[in-house]
């Protein structure tokens, strides 16, 4: 019994150690830097996008474009402000995962849904590639 706990021990922090080969917790990440780049994801894969933002300006992130066939954005925008006092600054996350193989670009844009309107205020492309 004792040499059948350790062999799983072992195996459990072997996977921990190499992230279990499983993108789907911690994910792909990109930020303002990447734009432009290409990301390529296999079927499953999320994609964690991190862009500057603050949503209490009215400024938030928006797809403006994708192929959800190959893309699709799962949940609402979350906000991680650099501090606590209000009106602060922060991290907007998106999340998407790579729904089946093929490749599309993903267009975002910072702007007012309140001013459909008006330009918005950044834009941020990537070109994914799902195989």
């Amino acid at each position: 019994m004792r040499g059948i706990f350790s062999s799983v021990l072992a195996l459990a922090i072997m996977l921990a150690a190499c992230g279990g080969g499983d993108n789907r917790d911690s994910g792909v990440r990109v930020e303002d830097e990447d734009a432009g780049s290409i990301v390529r994801l296999s079927p499953g894969d999320v994609l964690v996008v991190e862009l500057d933002g603050n949503p209490s300006t009215g400024y938030d992130w928006h797809v403006r474009n994708v192929d959800s066939n190959v893309l699709r954005q799962e949940g609402e925008n979350d906000f991680e402000p650099e501090r606590d006092a209000p009106g602060s600054p922060g991290i907007v996350t998106l999340r998407f995962v790579a729904v089946r193989a093929g490749s599309t670009t993903l267009d975002l844009a910072y702007y007012r849904s309140f001013e459909p309107d008006a330009d918005p205020l950044r834009t941020f492309q990537i070109f994914v590639e799902v195989r």
